[in-house]
């Protein structure tokens, strides 16, 4: 709105002081009476917030006595054209208030208002609309101070941005959203009237948007100093959670324990004692921001965090870190087939959704927890957990991290990546053998009492970053509500209906935050485990039986060449209906034997929900190569291999459903496999050239700028070379750790 001052505005509306107040003259706590002394019958109040010329509320005015109306506007050159001819004719049930909004409390008292009307427009449409800030945390407890407890905002715009900047303030704020609509029909609500600037993008054919916002029971703000009585600010009704071992012989701990010590103390992992519900309609999800969505879910499952403080954490943990504002864009391929993003972060990796956050999470444990240890962050890593957790604990206080991976069993742009990690606080050790050898030796270093004795002498203590951590896996599972709030945007499925999730896994926690997720109420019809060569995961989803024992293939898939799946144990333990003694024993002989069979009655419950395929790599190059040339989209090989086996299990089972594919990293991490499949570097070739050769090939043969996690890694120093046996691995952290 183009605002000019107009001789006389000022003058108008002081002569008209029965129909125009101020906060002086409002009578506070009693507008009822006031609009009752003017002959109003009306019983509700409503507030219009930037009445603008008027044209809202006084048609609200005239056509529904039984609501007494009050325009708020803040500018006299505007206000003045609301004003009738004659003020003295204005209806009884009409007034104005002259005043800036964040007067507001000067004017009414607490439950005064039945209804806030926000009616915003924009002809001139600007990236940063300034109506923005009526919706900003602050107004939004104004609002729900001066509202009833049944009270409402209607907000209505033409501006998209706006609409959804607004939504997703409601919702973080813990309100809840009804009505929810993307092309509003005229008056389609049975007390509405158009706004002025509404008629007019209407007939420009133009959509408005609309929603009604309702207050939550305890959507306001408390104020609680004591971390220790912390009183939730949330929608829902929200428990606290505790967490158990899947083996069930050490106490029920809260989140912030859980997230610290990483692994149990009894060998077990860590899961909540029940899992919550997500309970919020499918089309506030649509509504939400990424970070949103993110510090709802989270809060259900760490209720021992302050909500504004998880707010915080998870505002710096998803933000310019991530190269799409999205952070976790779905691409729509062909046949129902989408892409979930997954690795626009810092590293080019999935594991960058959870890893920029783990660190936050966790110091935020020590202070909850109120000591000062430092924590000793052991990594266990195929390839990509590595880097993520360099880079999400570099230079964290407080924290060392010691991150092993097999020698030689990573991609180049991986090995460079770790290698190059600069940092006072962080340590790569080689390890001789396969990812297996790996984990098992931190298992180990965990489960030492010695070296726990040691640490506790020196003033520290181990804590994890793999996926055995619930730290780790919990921020897993927000971005499977995100795929599905993407597939209605992107108008894939309607609201309600169900879609399929693929996901390529080694150590299976990403498809275990799918069936999180599920279990939560995500409509997911079927989980698909996606496995390469090293098939020991679609193996056991259709024998039932866990055999280790079989020769290990290296590929070009390396983040998933794992024989020993850690979260298998939470699936398991989930499938067994909390059989800890089951878990303990199937265990037991995985470690003795190097195998075990499952209870039938839980593989019988795991086949309806979930099932196992692979690709070897002469399929996931196929799969790579057919992708680039049908739909000019460069597949990672760790996403082949999802894709192939959706395709196998699309032929198999006929089920047409949406399939969301998560895609776990670039294809410039991968480019020499990536590359050799377009047929575009001759396999006697590959180890000859440098990574910044074939990251630029690979740009100009998928038409793509290399990530810019992956720019100038040959350019960098390698800063660590020590390689070590996995006997060795205990005295490696001793050392590393001065104790």
């Amino acid at each position: 709105m183009r605002l000019r001052n107009i001789p006389g505005s000022k003058e108008l509306l002081l002569a008209a002081s029965q129909l125009v107040l101020r906060a002086d003259t409002a009578p506070k706590g009693r507008w009822q009476q006031y609009f009752a002394d003017k002959g109003s019958k009306g019983k509700k109040l409503c507030l219009e917030i930037g009445c603008g010329r008027g044209r809202f509320a006084n048609a609200m005015a005239k056509d529904f006595p039984e609501l007494n109306i009050i325009g708020l506007e803040q500018y006299d050159s505007v206000l003045a054209k609301a004003l009738p001819a004659d003020p003295a004719a204005a209806p009884s049930n009409l007034a104005f208030l002259w005043l800036n909004a964040v007067a507001l409390p000067n004017c009414f008292v607490p439950g005064e208002l039945a209804r806030i009307y926000l009616n915003f427009s924009d002809p001139w449409p600007k990236a940063k609309h300034a109506k923005r800030r009526l919706t900003h945390r602050n107004f939004l407890r104004q609002y729900a101070d001066l509202l009833a407890p049944d009270g409402e905002i209607w907000l209505k715009t033409d501006n998209a941005r706006l609409f959804a900047f607004s939504a997703d303030s409601l919702l973080a704020a813990g309100w809840r959203l009804n009505d929810l609509d993307w092309d509003y029909p005229l008056q389609g609500a049975p007390d509405d009237r158009p706004t002025e600037y509404e008629m007019r993008f209407r007939r420009m054919n133009q959509p408005i948007y609309r929603l009604t916002a309702r207050k939550s029971a305890n959507n306001m703000v408390i104020q609680n100093n004591d971390r220790n009585n912390i009183i939730k600010e949330n929608i829902f009704e929200v428990k606290p959670m505790q967490y158990l071992s899947t083996r069930g012989q050490v106490a029920e701990q809260n989140s912030a324990v859980a997230i610290r010590q990483g692994l149990a103390a009894d060998g077990g992992l860590f899961v909540p004692c029940e899992l919550p519900r997500f309970d919020y309609s499918w089309q506030e999800l649509q509504t939400m921001s990424y970070q949103a969505l993110a510090a709802k879910i989270l809060s259900l499952f760490l209720t021992d965090y302050q909500p504004e403080r998880l707010m915080e954490i998870v505002n710096a943990s998803y933000g310019r870190n991530f190269a799409s504002p999205k952070i976790a864009p779905l691409v729509k391929l062909a046949d129902g087939l989408h892409i979930l993003e997954l690795w626009q972060g810092p590293t080019a990796a999935f594991k960058d959704m959870a890893l920029q956050i783990l660190p936050r999470l966790l110091t935020e444990a020590v202070c909850l927890q109120g000591d000062n240890r430092e924590i000793a962050v052991l990594v266990a890593t195929s390839g990509d957990t590595g880097k993520a957790a360099l880079e999400g604990f570099k230079n964290v206080p407080g924290v060392q991290v010691i991150c092993f991976y097999p020698h030689g069993g990573v991609s180049q742009a991986q090995y460079l990546q770790m290698s190059t990690t600069d940092g006072e606080n962080t340590h790569v050790v080689a390890v001789e053998g396969n990812f297996d050898a790996c984990q098992s030796g931190v298992k180990q270093i965990f489960a030492d009492p010695a070296m726990q004795q040691r640490l506790n002498a020196a003033g520290k203590e181990f804590s994890s970053a793999n996926s055995i951590n619930w730290g780790r896996l919990c921020p897993q599972i927000v971005y499977y509500f995100w795929s599905y709030a993407e597939l209605l945007r992107q108008n894939s499925l309607q609201p309600g209906e169900s879609f399929n999730v693929v996901v390529p896994t080694g150590n299976f926690g990403n498809i275990l935050a799918a069936y999180y997720a599920r279990e939560m109420g995500l409509p997911i019809g079927h989980l698909i485990c996606a496995s390469n060569s090293n098939k020991v995961l679609a193996d056991v989803l259709s024998t039932g039986v866990y055999d280790r024992r079989r020769d290990f293939v290296k590929t070009t898939s390396p983040s998933m060449d794992i024989l020993i799946s850690s979260n298998f144990e939470r699936f398991y333990y989930a499938m067994t209906g909390g059989d800890t003694a089951k878990v303990r024993a199937a265990y037991a002989d995985l470690a003795e034997k190097g195998c075990f069979e499952a209870d039938a009655a839980a593989r019988e419950k795991w086949q309806t929900l979930m099932s196992g395929g692979f690709a070897d790599e002469e399929r996931v190059a196929a799969t790579i190569k057919k992708y680039f040339t049908e739909q000019h989209y460069a597949l990672d090989p760790h996403t082949a291999v999802a894709v192939a086996v959706y395709e196998d299990y699309l032929a198999q089972s006929g089920d047409r459903r949406p399939v969301v594919a998560a895609s776990t990293a670039s294809p410039f991490k991968f480019g020499r496999a990536v590359l050799a499949a377009l047929g575009e570097l001759p396999a006697n070739e590959a180890e000859d050239i440098s990574e910044t050769a074939i990251l630029r090939q690979l740009s100009e043969v998928i038409g793509q700028p290399v990530h810019q996690a992956l720019q100038g890694l040959d350019e960098k120093p390698v800063l660590h070379k020590q390689v070590a046996k996995p006997e060795q691995m205990p005295q490696v952290v001793c050392d590393l750790l001065n104790v």
